[in-house]
């Protein structure tokens, strides 16, 4: 579980912070993905094509429960619903009302990965995704994620994770750095090395790239990730 002791620099809390980030700023508050988001997004449908052929070859019959752990403001849980039964979970009460306003037809939880658990969702989905979220997990609580996660996944199930490239941050930052409460990047053998631990097996690791600023280079962002129990 992320701390809560974060204060920035306006003096607000960690939930308070995400509140303002999801439901006020307009660049990240709306039904529709930006330009950022829809980056990652078309990546995350190339896995769900992959994982649908991988289904099909194997001769798995899924039920196809999608779990988006961390959804925010929903913008993913509603594109993830074209390709399956999803639930949608986020820890902050106040992004959750607003994603609800946002997205009425979809089952979008307050709570955690535990709480998940504690529901008997123990082996209950065929995929999970997980995007930018880890990063905003202490690192220290990181490997005690991806285990939570690995519960929830049904044998033969597959997770996918996005977050920004520890490789990549000191020339991004370079640009400028939004202060966020908790942002703990981490490299691609860190992060494959958790997966290994956990005993998650790679298929895919993508790379996405965009300027930081405009007129800025592209720098390679994201790691975007399929593993599978």
């Amino acid at each position: 579980m992320i701390t809560k002791t974060f204060k920035n620099v306006a003096g607000q809390t960690e939930d308070e912070f995400y509140t303002s980030f999801f439901t006020q700023n307009p660049h990240w508050n709306k039904a529709t993905p930006n330009a950022d988001e829809n980056l990652r997004w078309k990546i995350i449908e190339k896995f769900l094509y992959y994982i649908k052929g991988y289904q099909k070859s194997t001769g798995r019959l899924n039920s196809n429960n999608i779990l988006d752990m961390g959804c925010g403001r929903g913008w993913l849980s509603n594109l993830l619903a074209n390709y399956g039964h999803v639930i949608a979970i986020e820890p902050v009460r106040p992004v959750v009302e607003h994603a609800r306003k946002l997205f009425p037809h979809l089952d979008i939880r307050c709570g955690t990965a535990g709480d998940l658990v504690a529901d008997g969702k123990l082996s209950y989905f065929d995929v999970i995704v997980c995007s930018e979220v880890i990063e905003h997990i202490p690192d220290a609580q990181k490997a005690d994620f991806i285990f939570a996660l690995k519960s929830l996944l049904k044998k033969g199930g597959f997770l996918m994770m996005t977050t920004p490239r520890k490789d990549a941050e000191a020339e991004w930052i370079k640009y400028g750095n939004a202060a966020q409460p908790v942002e703990d990047w981490m490299t691609e053998k860190a992060l494959g090395s958790l997966f290994e631990q956990a005993g998650l097996t790679n298929h895919l690791l993508s790379r996405a790239a965009m300027p930081p600023v405009k007129k800025a280079p592209e720098i390679e962002i994201y790691q975007l990730w399929l593993v599978q129990n």
